[in-house]
Parts: structure tokens; C-alpha cells; sequence
């Protein structure tokens, strides 16, 4: 369904990280009203979702991440566990 649209998509994405799967899905149904409605909300959505994660990875990967800027590290993190769920968590000492 997104399929021929990905192209344009990404290039919205990476000009305003911040734009919302709805704005997406404005201008997807704007671009073609025949193919999507409101009902595609969800499907844009995940789409999105996706993307985001993907091109996160890419930064972290690349190195670039931290804009090649020096960050001392004062915090240190411990692993938590919780004693009634056994649920795991990374916690600042």
C-alpha cells in the first residue's frame, strides 16, 4: 500500500523528524485521496514507526550520534530488578 510512496515519505521524515504519522497520512491522502482514507491511519502509523527505528539505527551505527562532540559520562547505571514482577530495568545510582 506505501510501497510507491516510501520514497516520498522518507524525504518528509528526514526534512521534519518530528512530523506525525497523521501529517503523513494528510498528505498521503491529499496525494492520493483514492487510495487513502482516515481507516489508514494505523497501517501510516507503523509504517512510520519503523522508519524512525531505522534511520536511529543508522546514527547510532554510523558513530555520529554524538555530533562529534565530547560527553563526559558522571552518571553510572546499575541493573534493578524488580522483586514482585522480576521485571528489569537500568537505573542511575
Amino acid at each position: 500500500m506505501l510501497e510507491p510512496f516510501e520514497p516520498q515519505i522518507r524525504a518528509w521524515l528526514e526534512a521534519d523528524p518530528a512530523i506525525s504519522a497523521a501529517s503523513v497520512l494528510q498528505r498521503l491522502m491529499s496525494a492520493d485521496p483514492s487510495r487513502f482514507t482516515k481507516k489508514s491511519l494505523r497501517t501510516v502509523q507503523m509504517a512510520v514507526k519503523a522508519w524512525r527505528i531505522e534511520m536511529a539505527g543508522q546514527i547510532i551505527l554510523d558513530g555520529d550520534w554524538l555530533g562529534h562532540e565530547s560527553v563526559e559520562t558522571t552518571q553510572i547505571y546499575r541493573k534493578t530488578v524488580c522483586p514482585s514482577s522480576g521485571v528489569r530495568w537500568l537505573a542511575l545510582d
